[in-house]
């Protein structure tokens, strides 16, 4: 088992939330007698969620129609990144354990090493897991958004060989699970987040 104990200090600026900026405006024609335009909004429609579809990196270059699966809130500053990792066909994170003070702007890469997909999800109740392990497993979704309350902070899906980044801040002190909830891995790939006073 291993822990990081990690104190907080400035990491420069990180926005791992995508963003679109609004396309530019149509070329304005000579005015007419016509009804006056209708004036175009800029926001992008959520798309619909689409299981099993691979996902990549949540940075800044995210294609329009991901921007919903990107998790990552946005934080000016970080005050530390942490990388887990899998590795192989361990069905393990590495490190097992994080501990880290409580109130931190930490950013979370996970980087998969390992054959499987896999993603992280900080549960604020451990008994918990099951249910959301369930409810993935029925959604064919890796994350059960429709319990989006039950998590702290969840990823997309980290291929082989790909890492995606998410950030969070440290939740009030405990112990707090983190899991794997890609299909046959939530019995064993979880972790500890100790938050520390």
């Amino acid at each position: 088992m291993i822990a990081l104990a990690c104190a907080p200090k400035p990491d420069g600026s990180v926005d791992s939330t995508a963003t679109v900026a609004p396309s530019p405006p149509p070329p304005v024609a000579a005015p007419t007698t016509s009804a006056p335009r209708a004036s175009a909004q800029s926001s992008v429609p959520a798309p619909a969620q689409r299981p099993g579809t691979p996902q990549q990196p949540a940075t800044s270059d995210i294609p329009a129609e991901d921007l919903s699966v990107v998790v990552a809130p946005k934080l000016s500053q970080v005050d530390t990144t942490i990388t887990l990792r899998a590795n192989g066909t361990e069905l393990i994170f590495d490190p097992a354990t994080i501990t880290l003070k409580q109130g931190t702007r930490v950013r979370l890469r996970l980087a998969n090493m390992g054959t499987f997909a896999h993603n992280f999800i900080l549960v604020r109740d451990e008994s918990d897991i099951d249910q959301l392990a369930e409810r993935a497993r029925d959604a064919s979704e890796s994350v059960p958004l429709s319990l989006k309350s039950k998590m702290v902070v969840y990823s997309n899906i980290a291929q082989p060989t790909k890492t995606v980044e998410t950030a969070f801040v440290v939740p009030p002190p405990g112990d707090y699970t983190y899991v794997c909830l890609v299909e046959g891995h939530a019995n064993t790939m979880i972790g500890k987040l100790r938050s520390t006073p």
